[in-house]
């Protein structure tokens, strides 16, 4: 099976939407989202957005995937059980949500891939060090991933991950905003 990174295909012209994390008792609760792991929030959660091109997917600088019903619509037809959604306030009349992965598995490919690591020993990036600071070239190690179609990729945030059945799907459903990468 083909696997691929599902990327933000963000441009000048496309609206900016962020997740202002003191809606939340804890402001670090934010990074939740792109961590891989369930999340238990309060719903609705507020957006914050900047004029432009709408899109049905969006990453926010928490790399927190924001979606439109479309893009929500498909995902929740293949696989139901491997992503969470939560609704989302602040974007006019739009019904968006919040998009989690709860699973992040550990398939980075080092020998294939060019990722540079953190290497900074100070004080605030003990939990990075030795960590992928810049990966320019993914590659995954494509065995056990345990039938999933969709999942984050450990220590590396912003990477979400698909099959080609939910690629295909989501390219056949015309969603906005994404462009995909082969891993």
């Amino acid at each position: 099976m083909k696997w691929f990174q599902l990327i933000d295909a963000a441009d000048d012209r496309s609206w900016a939407i962020s997740v202002p994390p003191e809606q939340f008792d804890d402001p670090k609760k934010v990074w939740e989202f792109s961590a891989g792991k369930l999340v238990q929030v309060l719903e609705p959660i507020h957006l914050r957005m900047q004029q432009g091109n709408e899109r049905d997917f969006s990453l926010t600088g928490f790399s927190i995937p924001v979606v439109t019903s479309r893009f929500r619509e498909v995902v929740e037809t293949l696989c139901p059980n491997e992503v969470q959604f939560f609704s989302a306030t602040g974007v006019g009349k739009m019904q968006l949500s919040i998009l989690n992965i709860p699973v992040s598995l550990d398939v980075i490919d080092y020998k294939n891939s060019t990722v540079q690591l953190c290497m900074n020993r100070g004080r605030a990036f003990r939990e990075r060090y030795g960590k992928p600071e810049m990966v320019s070239k993914l590659v995954i190690k494509k065995n056990d991933l345990g039938g999933r179609s969709i999942f984050r990729v450990k220590d590396w945030r912003p990477a979400i991950i698909v099959n080609a059945k939910l690629k295909d799907a989501l390219v056949d459903a015309a969603v906005t905003g994404i462009y995909f990468s082969e891993v």
